[in-house]
């Protein structure tokens, strides 16, 4: 492969990924924010806060994971070489 072509495939790759990478993170968002407004809520109307608690923890790790991803595809490690 001809090294524009190389580039090219590289490029049109990574904006067909770009969206999956931006719906992640807004999903993220999204679960965090959702879940300190449900334990806000149920804390004042002294309702049981574990489903805004689960929302928290689930955003948290996929933070975290997505974070660690972020950095492996920043860094170009070759993971298990």
């Amino acid at each position: 492969m001809a090294p524009v072509q190389y580039c090219f495939s590289i490029v049109n790759f990574q904006i067909k990924h770009m969206g999956i990478f931006i719906i992640y993170w807004v999903s993220v968002v999204l679960l965090f924010v959702i879940g300190v407004i449900q334990v806000i809520i149920k804390a004042v109307s002294n309702q049981p806060v574990k489903s805004g608690l689960r929302l928290i923890i689930v955003s948290v790790i996929m933070l975290v994971i997505g974070a660690g991803a972020c950095a492996v595809i920043l860094s170009n490690l070759n993971i298990g070489h």
